[in-house]
């Protein structure tokens, strides 16, 4: 029989933004893709059309209409709370859905209500950029990280591939040894001389993805035993877990339920080497029990959870 509520979720980030349309068990009846959506990067048009794309995808096949949702959640990285208002007072363009009614948050919000079912936990996101939040047993709400690429964003894919152009720029101009990395990155770009890689990766084809797409260069390189690239795989792991440990000291409650969720969690040697980190340190911690969970849910689909729960209040 089918579903007579229906709750759409909504995740946004620096590579896509991904709708999905549920049901009152969270069931995903499907889904649909468009461009990205980070608040702080795309222009709040960019935004709102590409949640209305991602939204008509996941809506059209089952041909359910806007005035059939019971609910919309939405969870957008680059969103700070005073930008909250700001997207909420222009969603009329885009939903005939009361406003009011719309939960809005940023994106580790809904990554952690998807990841636990709303229950404790600290979920980290390593996608194009990175961001820890822990819900304690008290329900305490702790932020670690999600500071932005300019700053912060450590672990991420594009603070892998700033790594790596980084090391090539240095080696292309002579302050290190050469390898066969800067080639690499050369060869890779698609650029005439060392000088055209400026205007490449400022290029507006390229920006914060672009960089975060050469992360797997990195991965791979240091696989292959480059010494350069090795090094900085084992500073963002270091920094990575570093993130999770401070969340994990301001965390109350025993045990610890720990997720992490994210595109760079298909790399599981880095996945793994950042685990072994944060169980070193913890090692004998008899007041942390930390309990290492794959996801429940995926983010979008905890974005609808919370847009069921503000239409329920």
């Amino acid at each position: 029989m089918p579903s007579s509520q229906y709750y759409l979720g909504i995740d946004g980030g620096a590579t896509k933004t991904e709708a999905v349309l549920c049901d009152e068990q969270l069931n995903v009846l499907c889904r649909g893709i468009s461009g990205p959506s980070n608040y702080y990067i795309q222009s709040l048009r960019e935004v709102l059309d590409h949640i209305k794309e991602a939204t008509q995808f996941a809506l059209e096949p089952n041909a359910v209409t806007e005035d059939q949702l019971q609910g919309i959640g939405i969870g957008l990285a680059g969103l700070s709370d005073g930008d909250h208002d700001e997207l909420r007072s222009n969603l009329p363009s885009i939903f005939s859905f009361d406003p009011a009614s719309i939960s809005i948050t940023h994106d580790v919000a809904t990554a952690h209500a998807g990841a636990f079912n709303g229950g404790p936990g600290i979920l980290t996101i390593l996608g194009t950029g990175s961001s820890c939040q822990g819900i304690d047993d008290q329900g305490k709400i702790i932020r670690v990280g999600g500071w932005g690429h300019l700053v912060d964003d450590v672990g991420s894919g594009y603070d892998l591939g700033r790594r790596l152009l980084m090391i090539a720029v240095r080696m292309l101009d002579g302050r290190l040894e050469r390898t066969q990395l800067a080639d690499t990155v050369l060869d890779l770009l698609e650029v005439k001389g060392p000088r055209d890689i400026i205007s490449k990766i400022n290029g507006a084809d390229f920006g914060k993805s672009g960089i975060a797409g050469l992360a797997t260069i990195l991965l791979d390189l240091a696989n292959a035993g480059d010494a350069y690239a090795l090094f900085q795989i084992q500073e963002a792991t270091r920094e990575t877990a570093l993130l999770i440990l401070s969340a994990i000291e301001q965390y109350s409650g025993n045990p610890v339920p720990v997720s992490i969720v994210g595109g760079m969690t298909q790399f599981r040697e880095y996945l793994e080497a950042i685990i072994h980190v944060v169980d070193q340190a913890t090692a004998g911690n008899e007041h942390c029990d930390l309990q290492w969970k794959d996801p429940l849910h995926p983010p979008a689909v905890g974005a609808a959870s919370l847009g069921m729960n503000r239409a329920q209040q």
